[in-house]
């Protein structure tokens, strides 16, 4: 009988978790990445040139923003995020 001295793996910390998370759909990486709704709007007729993929880029960045600026002021007001939701 042999013993195998390897260590067992590390579980993963919350900041690995949070990283993982993160990274799955927010960097640009192999081949998966999300468009934020944009392969819909093309579907819809919503984006159909330069100029109406700049629109609809603007207003996912004007509501993130939003949503950041929101969550932020939440945040330094010293709510707990998992309330908001409440």
């Amino acid at each position: 009988m042999t013993t195998d001295n390897t260590a067992p793996p590390r579980p993963a910390t919350p900041g690995s978790a949070a990283l993982l998370i993160l990274a799955d759909g927010r960097f640009p990486a192999g081949g998966h990445a999300h468009s934020g709704g944009a392969e819909a709007a093309v579907k819809a007729g919503r984006i159909h040139d330069a100029a109406t993929l700049e629109a609809f880029c603007r207003g996912r960045l004007h509501t993130a923003g939003l949503t950041a600026a929101a969550l932020a002021a939440a945040a330094a007001a010293g709510m707990d995020p998992l309330v908001l939701d409440e």
